[in-house]
C-alpha cells in the first residue's frame, strides 16, 4: 500500500491517499504489472498488481507535481527502475504509461520488456524525440527482424502525455499518444526470450535510450487493449479507476484533520468521501472496523449514536 507524502496538495486525486489496486475495474483484468511510481525509494518501484517490483537505479530523483504529486525523475544518462523477471513472454500485449520528457531531441525507453542478456529479443515503448514528428513508437525486435508502428502526432516537452503500446501478435502492432494519432506495423517479429523489465530506458546487453524526464503509471497487460480501452486509459475523467484508496487509522489525519464524525446510528448509515473501504477507529479502549460500503454504513453499537474526534497522528 503506498502512502502520499505530498502534504498541501489538495485531496482530490486516488495518489493523495493511500491506495491500492481497484480489481473490480475493467482496467485491471489482465493487468500483469502496474508501476505507478509515485512516492518516495523502493517503495516507489511497487507492483500492485503481481509484486514485481522495481529497483530504482542511481539515485532518480524526487519532484512534487500538480497533477501526480511525488513522480520520480530519470535524468536521461544514467537513472532507470528495473527488475529481473517478466510478466509475460509473449503476444498479446499492451504496454503503457504516463510521460513527461524534458526533450523532443533523443529517442526514449519508456516501457521495456525483454531478454537483458542480448541485444536483439524484446517489445519498447519509448517516445521517439530522435525520429521526425517525434511521435511514439511500439517496437519490436526478435533475432535480425525489427520494425515499429510510431503514432501519426509528435508528444510535446515538459507536458504529461499517455502512450501505449499494442501487439495483436507477430505481424500486428500499433501506438497511441494520448489515445489517439494511432499507427500500426506488420512485420513478422517475435522475440524469442524474454527475462527482464524496466522503465526509464531499453535494458538489453548494451544498454540506452535513457529517459529524461518523469515517468507515471507504467502498466502491463496480457492482452491486447481495443482502441476505446486505450483511449479511456488516456481520458482525464477514467484514467483514475485503477486507484482504490485503502484508509486505516494512522493516515486519517490526512482526510479528516480535527474534524468531528458524527455517527448515528439510529439510522444505521454514514456519509464518508471514501469508497468501498475500511476505516479503523480506536474509541477509548474499543476498536471500531467500519467497513464503508457505497458510501453507507450499517453497525450495530450501543449506545445509539457516538461522537468520535478524529485526533492526528498515529497511535503508539
Amino acid at each position: 500500500m503506498y502512502r502520499s507524502r505530498a502534504s498541501g496538495w489538495p485531496h482530490s486525486r486516488p495518489i493523495d491517499v493511500p491506495f491500492e489496486l481497484n480489481s473490480t475495474s475493467w482496467q485491471a483484468r489482465g493487468l500483469v504489472a502496474w508501476w505507478p511510481l509515485r512516492g518516495y525509494g523502493q517503495m516507489a518501484g511497487h507492483d500492485y498488481a503481481r509484486g514485481a517490483h522495481m529497483t530504482p537505479w542511481n539515485l532518480p530523483t524526487f519532484v512534487c507535481d500538480p497533477l501526480y504529486g511525488q513522480v520520480t525523475k530519470l535524468n536521461g544518462s544514467t537513472q532507470y527502475w528495473q527488475v529481473a523477471s517478466a510478466a509475460l513472454t509473449g503476444t498479446p500485449l499492451t504496454l503503457a504509461c504516463w510521460f513527461r520528457s524534458t526533450t523532443i531531441t533523443a529517442n526514449q525507453g519508456m516501457v521495456w520488456i525483454g531478454d537483458g542478456t542480448v541485444n536483439n529479443s524484446y517489445w519498447m515503448l519509448y517516445a521517439g524525440g530522435g525520429i521526425s514528428g517525434d511521435p511514439v513508437c511500439a517496437y519490436s525486435i526478435g533475432g535480425v527482424n525489427s520494425g515499429y508502428a510510431k503514432t501519426s502526432a509528435g508528444y510535446g516537452a515538459n507536458v504529461w502525455n499517455h502512450a501505449a503500446g499494442v501487439y495483436h501478435h507477430a505481424t500486428s502492432r500499433a501506438a497511441f499518444l494520448n489515445g489517439r494519432y494511432k499507427g500500426t506495423s506488420a512485420t513478422s517479429i517475435s522475440p524469442p526470450t524474454i527475462n527482464r523489465m524496466a522503465a526509464g530506458r531499453d535494458a538489453k546487453s548494451g544498454p540506452g535510450m535513457y529517459f529524461n524526464g518523469s515517468l507515471a503509471d507504467v502498466r502491463v497487460y496480457n492482452r491486447a487493449l481495443c482502441d476505446a480501452e486505450i483511449m479511456e486509459l488516456a481520458d482525464p475523467a477514467a484514467r483514475w479507476q485503477l486507484y482504490r484508496p485503502t484508509i486505516r487509522f494512522w493516515v486519517v489525519q490526512e482526510i479528516i484533520r480535527q474534524k468531528t464524525v458524527d455517527l448515528t446510528l439510529a439510522q444505521r448509515s454514514l456519509d464518508l468521501t471514501v469508497d468501498k473501504r475500511s476505516l479503523d477507529l480506536m474509541v477509548g479502549t474499543r476498536s471500531l472496523d467500519l467497513t464503508v460500503v457505497q458510501r453507507s454504513l450499517d453497525l450495530t453499537v450501543r449506545p445509539r449514536s457516538l461522537d468520535l474526534t478524529v485526533q492526528e497522528g498515529r497511535p503508539g
